[in-house]
């Protein structure tokens, strides 16, 4: 009789949030395969079997991070609210993640300073995050102007094209002190730019 083996004692989600969380902190060179191990609560072994690699486990870390933002943005933008509820609810949302003064930042600005350059595996994932990312924003802003909800004298590429530059800025904006203000007043004049009903 074949055993089915010792089963798994914790949950890959929570492991690749802790994962995160230190890969966040460290960055990818720094962070060590026992600061991974202890900080997740598994074994190496458990590590290597559910993850794979060091360098996979940041891709799996990285992933889950952008799908997680990407699907809240997405049930925030296409859900039942009117648009300025919508887009208030968004800017709240960053400002609140880069301008609180006690900001990790965007963990995905980390792995674009420190690997996209060099490792085409974390590019081809940024490259997709923020292919998503500027589409969501660019469908948001044309239903807005289609349906009248508001109106601008930009078109919904010009705005999405302002508005994800805003948002890219201030994943780095929020790492140089004293710039909470600057990130919050960013997107106070992005917003002067429409006009809701």
């Amino acid at each position: 009789m074949v055993g089915k083996g010792r089963p798994k004692t914790f949950d890959n989600y929570d492991a690749l949030e802790k994962a995160q969380t230190i890969f966040w902190e460290k960055g990818y060179e720094a962070a060590s395969l026992t600061e991974l191990v202890e900080g997740m609560g598994i074994s190496r072994q458990s590590l290597y079997n559910t993850f794979g690699n060091k360098h996979d486990l940041f891709l799996k870390a990285l992933e889950y991070y952008i799908h997680e933002g990407h699907k809240n943005m997405k049930k925030m933008l296409e859900g039942p609210l009117p648009a300025k509820e919508k887009l208030d609810s968004l800017i709240e949302m960053m400002t609140g993640a880069f301008a609180s003064g006690e900001t990790k930042g965007c963990f995905a600005s980390v792995a674009i300073q420190e690997l996209a350059g060099k490792d085409k595996d974390v590019q081809r994932i940024i490259n997709c995050k923020y292919a998503k990312n500027y589409e969501l924003f660019q469908a948001f802003f044309k239903r807005g102007l289609d349906s009248g909800e508001f109106k601008s004298s930009l078109s919904a590429t010009e705005l999405a094209d302002l508005f994800d530059s805003i948002l890219i800025g201030a994943t780095s904006l929020c790492k140089i002190s004293g710039r909470c203000n600057q990130i919050k007043n960013t997107f106070q004049v992005f917003k002067k730019q429409i006009e809701f009903k």
